[in-house]
This record gives structure tokens, C-alpha cells and sequence, in this order.
């Protein structure tokens, strides 16, 4: 490599460097903070109860509820208290943990503003509901299975969930539902991600062009 040829902090290659990582990192900013009515409103300037206590954001480290580490409305210690305070089943399939996980993992969704209604109450999609007693029946509750404990109630009127503090609804439209991707090693994108990721290197080399002319 000739003296000239060498990458310096002036090059309009490494500004290009450069300016791959800022707008790479702006795009995670941009991915959308969104409110988190679980934990309630305060006062906005006009004295209404209209301000969100809190907005989502990355959270790192959340353990049980991964999948929401990218836009996260929880904290790392909220998960873990719910997580060490969860009821334990015994002989509890994968597909059963991987559901109930999912459901317990509710206060961490950015999207919770769609279903969290103002009763303080998680509003799941009844498939939802449904899934996890087909895939927890045969689980055990300290002496009892779970499908002896609903046997009456589960499938008519969302008993499971709604034992649970949840309300129940049919349809698949604004209630929690539930997203099999994380459990099966792959990964979704948000489209705004997915424009970010487009968008970014076509910027960066624009801006590379016009250094080098």
C-alpha cells in the first residue's frame, strides 16, 4: 500500500465508513418508540390525563422475553420479578412454555397500546387462549392437571386467560396474540427496519459519490 493509498480519518472512504455506522445506528432510533399504556398516564401540559408514563425502547438483556429486546415497553428487572413470581407447571410440553412465556412476556410488547385496555386489562385473542390450553392440558398445577382444572369453562369462555386476569375475545383483530417466529430461530423485520436497511446504504453511497467528485 502506497503512502497515498492509505485509509486516514480524511479519505472519502472512511467517511463513508463513518456514515454507514451513524445512519445504521439512527435507523434503530427511528424504529419506533411507542406508548406503553401497562403502566399508565400522567398529565400532559394541558392538564389531561394524556401522557404516556412510559415509551418503548432497546432493552438489553431480557432474558424470558427476548424477542422484544429491539422495542422493548419493559425493563430487564420487570421481567425478572414477573418470571421468578410465574406458577410453576410440571411435564409441561415446549410448545406449552414457548406459549405461556409468550403470554406472560405481555408487558413488554410495543404493541400493547392496540389491545391494553383502559380496565387495566391484557386483551387476548381467544386463539391465543385456546393454544395454550390444547398444548398445557396434560401439564400439572401442584396435584392437578390443567385440564382438570378448566375442564368446564376453557373453550367457551376464555376460563384460562381470564382466571388469569386477562380478558378474551374472538378474531384475531387488536388482541395479543401470539408470534411463533421467536421460538423457531428466525427473525422478523419491521418494515420500517426493513426500509432503514435499504434506505442507509443508498444514502451513504450518494454521500460517497459527491466526497469523491
Amino acid at each position: 500500500m502506497t503512502p497515498s493509498s492509505r485509509l486516514t480519518f480524511a479519505s472519502p472512504f472512511f467517511i463513508f465508513i463513518c456514515l454507514c455506522i451513524v445512519l445504521l445506528r439512527v435507523s434503530v432510533v427511528m424504529g419506533g418508540s411507542q406508548k406503553c399504556p401497562y403502566y399508565g398516564y400522567g398529565l400532559d401540559d394541558d392538564n389531561n390525563k394524556n401522557k404516556p408514563n412510559r415509551m418503548s425502547a432497546p432493552e438489553a438483556n431480557l432474558a424470558n422475553c427476548s424477542w422484544f429486546s429491539a422495542n422493548a415497553c419493559c425493563k430487564r428487572t420487570e421481567v425478572t420479578s414477573v418470571f421468578s413470581d410465574m406458577f410453576k407447571l410440571f411435564g409441561a410440553t415446549k410448545e406449552c412454555e414457548d406459549r405461556l412465556s409468550y403470554l406472560m412476556c405481555y408487558f413488554c410488547s410495543p404493541d400493547q397500546e392496540i389491545w391494553f385496555r383502559e380496565n387495566s386489562k391484557a386483551t387476548i385473542c381467544r386463539s391465543f387462549c385456546d393454544s395454550i390450553y390444547e398444548h398445557c392440558a396434560d401439564a400439572w398445577y401442584e396435584d392437578r392437571m390443567i385440564r382438570d382444572i378448566f375442564v368446564d369453562k376453557t373453550l367457551l369462555d376464555g376460563g384460562f386467560c381470564k382466571d388469569n386476569f386477562f380478558d378474551v375475545v374472538d378474531g384475531e383483530k387488536d388482541c395479543y396474540k401470539f408470534d411463533p417466529l421467536p421460538f423457531s430461530g428466525q427473525t422478523r423485520l419491521r418494515s420500517d427496519s426493513i426500509f432503514m436497511i435499504v434506505l442507509v446504504p443508498l444514502v451513504a453511497l450518494h454521500v460517497w459519490s459527491s466526497l469523491r467528485t
